[in-house]
């Protein structure tokens, strides 16, 4: 359980307990909804008689929604970041994602698709990992190959446009 509330978030008094309950979560709409179960923090003020949750419990209600889509929860992905010691930076350069998604994962304001969960599972195998760090680092080095431009034609692709302005002719 995370750590208990100093004071209530209601009635700001002293005395607030906490327990571990078990919830149910709605997860879906029509058809397709399906029922969560979720064990969560829960506290409790004596003065005012209010309960409530803290951010523990969305993490956990949100760690349960992936784990039903059969997807990386945020812990997954940090712990990914952690083993191969990555910043967000350095993931999104390594993997091609933007350092805002890998955020927006990371802090579960978004369940990432199938697809990019895939590839993040694949990307945690260490044999992976090199060869996602050695295509990054070939992607930074000198090209293989130069071409190498005569005046005329360094003057021919600087003059080029894709669509020629139309001229206007004044009478």
């Amino acid at each position: 359980m995370e750590h208990k509330p100093e004071c209530c978030d209601f009635c700001s008094s002293s005395g607030v307990s906490g327990r571990c309950e078990t919830q149910q979560v709605e997860y879906g709409g029509g058809d397709d909804a399906v029922l969560l179960t979720v064990d969560v923090p829960v506290y409790h003020c004596a003065a005012c008689d209010s309960s409530y949750t803290g951010e523990e419990a969305e993490d956990i209600r949100h760690a349960a929604v992936c784990r039903h889509l059969g997807r990386l929860t945020p812990e997954d992905i940090r712990a990914f970041r952690d083993q191969y010691s990555l910043t967000q930076s350095d993931m999104a350069d390594l993997t091609g994602h933007g350092i805002a998604s890998i955020k927006r994962w990371e802090t579960g304001n978004q369940i990432q698709n199938l697809a990019i969960d895939r590839y993040l599972r694949l990307a945690r195998i260490p044999q992976n990992i090199q060869l996602l760090k050695q295509m990054e680092s070939a992607r930074h080095s000198e090209p293989a190959f130069k071409t190498n431009l005569d005046a005329r034609q360094l003057q021919e692709s600087l003059d080029f446009k894709l669509r020629p302005s139309k001229q206007h002719k004044v009478a």
